[in-house]
């Protein structure tokens, strides 16, 4: 089951909402651009954010491993 968070829905949702605001209401051919362009710029930089941030949460929750110890003891 894929982990979905809610800053990837918007991202999907803002794509979405842009790309119909920019081809079905603007008439405006740079306007279109803009806001279509804009619309696919900001979800690919939350999804960019989002996922960088996952990863630092991963590394704070699981360390990394400590070496054991090399002195030449079993552990005895």
């Amino acid at each position: 089951m894929p982990d979905i968070t809610p800053a990837q829905l918007l991202a999907v949702l803002t794509f979405v909402v842009s790309q119909i605001v920019a081809w079905g209401f603007v008439s405006n051919d740079a306007g279109q651009r803009l806001i279509s362009v804009g619309g696919i710029i900001l979800p690919a930089v939350w999804k960019a954010a989002d996922a960088y941030l996952r990863g630092q949460r991963v590394k704070a929750i699981q360390p990394p491993p400590t070496p054991k110890a090399s002195d030449g003891t079993s552990g005895v």
